[in-house]
C-alpha cells in the first residue's frame, strides 16, 4: 500500500518499541510515521516533559535525601494504600487529611515523584496531574484551574480543557488537589462549596482524584459531611447531594520515634555529605551523628517533635555542632532557626549593611503584607510586589543605595528562599503562621482592628501566640476591642476569647450587651449533641424577660439559631415552644383576626422594634390541615425561614462568622402542638389564633 501510494501518510503506533532494522527501513519510508506510545504522546501532549517537570518536586531542598515514609492512624503505609487505589476498581476519590505540618505535601510530592517515574517507564501508567489549590483567591472553575497548571505553568502542547477531561474520564491521569485549607481560608463558606463543586468535576468515570489538606479547614460536621461525604443534614435526616461523590477519607498521623529517628539520621547524613563534599561519612561523623541520636532519644516530652514540620526545623537546629540539643517549645524551633539564618546573613561582610534584629522584622512585615494580601492562601510572591515601605525600614538611614539595591540587599540574604524565577517563598505554610503571629501577638502595639485580628487568626497562630507567653495580653486586647466592634467572629478564634473572657470574669456590667450576649450563648453554638437545653431555657428566659431590648432581641435571635442547628435534638421541641410561648403573647391576636382580606399587612419593623416577636411568629408558624395522632390540630414552625429573617433585619452586633442561613439548604419546619401558642395567651383568644395562623399573615420590612 505505500508503495502504490494507497495513503497519504501511515501512522504505526505501539505499546512496545520497534527493532533497529524496523526503524531504519522505516526511516527511508516518506510516507511512513513508526512511534512508541509514550513518543507519541510526547510529540501530541508533552506529558513526558510535564511529567520530568513536576518529578523534580520531590528534589526540592534535598526531600529525596531525608524522606520518611509516612503511615495513617491505623498504622498503614500511605504510599501503599493510595497506590493499591490507583491501581484499584475503585471510582471514590480520596482525601488525605493532617493537620499542619503533617508532612501533606511532602507526601504529595513522593507520590508524584513516584507515579512520574513510572509514567517515564512505561507510557500506559497514569501521569499525575498537581493542581495547587491555594492558588485560588475566588470562585474558580475547574477549567480555569487546571488550564493555570497545565498551559500557564507548565506549557502542556495542545491544552484543551475538553481533552483533558476526556483523558481524565478515561483513566489517563492520577489528579492531585493540594491545600484545600488554604483555598478555604480565603473564601466564605458559600464559595468554598462552589469551588469544592468544580472539583468534585473531575471525578468521573475512570478519573484518579485525591484532595489533601487540613481538617479544620470544616467548622463543623455539617461541613465535613457536605464536601467529603455529600450529605446535607434536614432535620432528623441525612440527604444525599444527587451526584456528589463521597470521598475515602485517610487521615495521616505524626511519626512515631522510630520514623522520627529514621528522619533526623537521614537529614544529619544528607547535611553533612552536602557540606563536606564528600562521597560516604567518615567514622568521625558517624559517632557525631550517632551522638545527636542519642540527644534525641534523652529528649523525654518529644510529642512536638514528631510532627514532621517541626522535626525538620529540629533537625536543622541538630546540624550547628556548636548546640546541645534539648527540650524546645514550638515557638522557640522557630524562633531559633529564624534568628540563626539571619544572624548568619548578617554576620557576612556584604550582607552587614542590615542586621539581624532589623533582617527579621523586614521578614515580619513581608510574611504581614503577605498573609493580608492573600488571605492567607500562598507563601509565594514577586519582591517586586513587596511595598517599599516595608522594604526601607531596613535602612533607617538611606545612605546610598538605590531601592532596587535595597530590595536585593534584603532578599539576597533572607530567611525567604527564591523559586521559580521571580518568585521568593516561605520555606513551609508554618513559617508563614509564625511571622503572623508575631505580629498579632503585639497586636495592642501594632494598632491592630479586631477585624483585621479576626481575618488573620487560625488556630495555628493562636497556638504560637500561646505559647510565646503572649496570649493573654494579645486577648485582653481582643476582648477590650469587643466593646465597640459590630461584626462576624470567627468560631475558632472565639473559643480562645471566650475562655480568656471567663477567666476575667466577664460577662461584666461594664459589658456591652453584644459582648454580654455571645458570650453567654456561644457554648450552646459548640455543644453540638451534649446540649444543654435545660440551661439554654434558663438564659434565654432570664434574658426575653429583661428590659434591655437589646438583650430581648438578641436573646430571640440566639435561641431560633441554636434550635437551627439542633432540630433533631431531643430538647428541640421543648425550646421551640418556649420560644413560641414568649412571641406569642407579644401578638395582637384579635386585631389581627379582625382585619378584614388576605391582603392585611403588618406594620414594618421600622415603626417599633418591640414587634419582633410579634412579627417573628407571623412570619413563620402556620397552622397545619392534618391532624396530630391524638386527634389534635398542628402548627408548621419554620426555623430556617424564621433564623433568615432575624439575621437580615435585626442581628445582633456580634455573631459567628459563617451561620448565615442558606435557602438552598432550606429544611421542612418543626410540627408542633398548636397548644403550644395557645397555653401562652387567654381563652378568649384561641379563636383568634386559629383564624390567624389558618390564613397568615403578609409581611413586609423595611428597616
Amino acid at each position: 500500500m505505500l508503495q502504490r501510494k494507497r495513503f497519504d501518510e501511515l501512522w504505526v503506533i505501539v505499546r512496545g518499541d520497534f527493532s533497529p532494522e524496523a526503524r531504519n527501513w522505516a526511516s527511508q519510508q516518506a510516507q511512513l510515521h513508526i512511534l512508541t506510545l509514550a513518543e507519541f504522546e510526547e510529540r501530541q501532549e508533552g506529558f513526558r516533559t510535564y511529567a520530568r517537570q513536576i518529578r523534580s518536586f520531590f528534589n526540592e531542598n534535598g526531600l529525596d535525601a531525608y524522606y520518611v515514609p509516612q503511615h495513617l492512624t491505623d498504622d498503614r503505609p500511605v504510599t501503599e494504600v493510595v497506590e493499591s487505589w490507583i491501581d484499584s476498581g475503585e471510582m471514590r476519590p480520596l482525601a488525605i487529611l493532617g493537620g499542619y505540618g503533617m508532612g501533606k505535601t511532602s507526601f504529595c510530592q513522593y507520590l508524584i515523584a513516584r507515579l512520574a517515574d513510572a509514567y517515564l517507564a512505561d507510557a500506559t501508567k497514569r501521569v499525575p496531574i498537581y493542581l495547587r489549590l491555594s492558588d485560588i483567591a475566588k470562585e474558580q472553575e475547574l477549567e480555569g484551574l487546571v488550564a493555570k497548571a497545565l498551559a500557564q505553568r507548565y506549557s502542556v502542547r495542545n491544552y484543551h480543557f475538553h481533552k483533558f477531561e476526556r483523558l481524565n474520564s478515561s483513566g489517563k491521569f492520577v489528579v492531585i488537589l493540594d491545600g484545600f485549607d488554604e483555598m478555604k481560608h480565603a473564601l466564605t463558606w458559600g464559595e468554598f462549596k462552589y469551588n469544592f463543586a468544580q472539583i468534585n468535576r473531575a471525578v468521573s468515570g475512570r478519573a484518579k482524584v485525591i484532595i489533601a489538606g487540613r481538617p479544620n479547614a470544616f467548622l463543623s460536621d455539617d461541613e465535613h459531611n457536605w464536601v467529603l461525604r455529600g450529605i446535607t443534614s434536614s432535620g432528623d435526616y441525612a440527604l444525599k447531594q444527587p451526584g456528589a461523590p463521597e470521598y475515602i477519607e485517610l487521615e495521616m498521623r505524626p511519626f512515631s520515634d522510630a520514623d522520627a529517628r529514621s528522619f533526623l539520621q537521614r537529614f544529619l547524613t544528607a547535611h553533612t555529605l552536602r557540606a563536606t563534599g564528600q562521597k560516604a561519612l567518615t567514622k568521625k561523623d558517624d559517632r557525631w551523628i550517632a551522638g545527636r541520636l542519642d540527644e534525641f532519644d534523652s529528649i523525654k516530652r518529644k510529642a512536638e517533635l514528631l510532627r514532621p514540620v517541626h522535626l525538620r526545623i529540629f533537625a536543622d537546629i541538630a546540624t550547628d555542632r556548636a548546640i546541645k540539643l534539648r527540650e524546645f517549645s514550638v515557638y522557640e524551633l522557630y524562633s531559633i532557626a529564624t534568628t540563626r539564618i539571619a544572624d548568619r546573613e548578617s554576620g557576612k561582610p556584604q550582607r552587614a549593611r542590615v542586621d539581624s534584629t532589623a533582617r527579621q522584622s523586614v521578614i515580619e512585615d513581608i510574611a504581614w503584607w503577605l498573609w493580608d494580601e492573600t488571605g492567607g492562601r500562598v507563601r509565594s510572591f514577586n519582591p517586586s510586589r513587596v511595598p517599599l515601605s516595608i522594604i526601607r525600614k531596613a535602612f533607617p538611614d538611606g545612605g546610598d543605595l538605590t531601592d532596587a539595591a535595597m530590595v536585593r540587599e534584603v532578599f539576597a540574604g533572607s530567611f525567604i528562599e527564591r523559586k521559580h524565577g521571580d518568585n521568593f517563598y516561605f520555606p513551609h505554610r508554618s513559617f508563614l503562621e509564625f511571622f503572623v503571629s508575631k505580629k498579632l501577638a503585639a497586636a495592642s502595639k501594632n494598632k491592630l482592628g479586631l477585624s483585621t485580628i479576626n481575618a488573620s487568626t487560625n488556630p495555628e497562630i493562636l497556638n504560637f501566640i500561646t505559647d510565646s507567653g503572649g496570649i493573654k495580653e494579645f486577648l485582653d486586647h481582643v476582648i477590650e476591642l469587643m466593646q465597640r466592634y459590630s461584626g462576624d467572629l470567627d468560631v475558632n478564634f472565639l473559643t480562645a476569647v471566650v475562655a480568656r473572657a471567663r477567666e476575667l470574669g466577664h460577662p461584666k456590667t461594664t459589658d456591652q450587651n453584644s459582648v454580654y450576649l455571645i458570650l453567654k450563648y456561644f457554648d450552646f453554638f459548640v455543644s453540638h449533641d451534649d446540649i444543654d437545653i435545660e440551661a439554654l431555657k434558663t438564659q434565654y428566659y432570664a434574658d426575653i424577660t429583661s428590659k434591655e431590648l437589646d438583650k430581648v432581641e438578641g436573646a430571640l435571635f440566639f435561641a431560633c439559631d441554636i434550635l437551627r442547628s439542633n432540630a433533631a435534638h431531643a430538647g428541640a421541641p421543648v425550646l421551640a415552644e418556649m420560644i413560641l410561648n414568649h412571641c406569642a403573647r407579644q401578638v395582637q391576636w384579635q386585631a389581627w383576626a379582625q382585619r378584614a382580606g388576605e391582603t392585611a399587612i403588618m406594620p414594618s419593623l421600622s415603626l417599633s422594634r418591640r414587634n419582633l416577636a410579634e412579627w417573628a411568629l407571623l412570619r413563620s408558624t402556620r397552622l397545619q390541615p392534618e391532624l396530630d395522632r391524638s386527634g389534635r390540630p398542628t402548627i408548621n414552625f419554620d426555623i430556617d425561614g424564621l433564623c433568615a429573617d432575624l439575621y437580615r433585619v435585626r442581628k445582633p452586633k456580634i455573631v459567628i462568622a459563617g451561620r448565615e442561613p442558606n435557602p438552598a439548604t432550606r429544611r421542612a419546619g418543626l410540627r408542633l402542638p398548636l397548644s403550644v401558642v395557645t397555653d401562652a395567651v387567654s381563652g378568649r383568644d384561641h379563636a383568634a389564633v386559629v383564624e390567624v395562623l389558618r390564613r397568615g399573615v403578609p409581611t413586609r420590612v423595611s428597616i
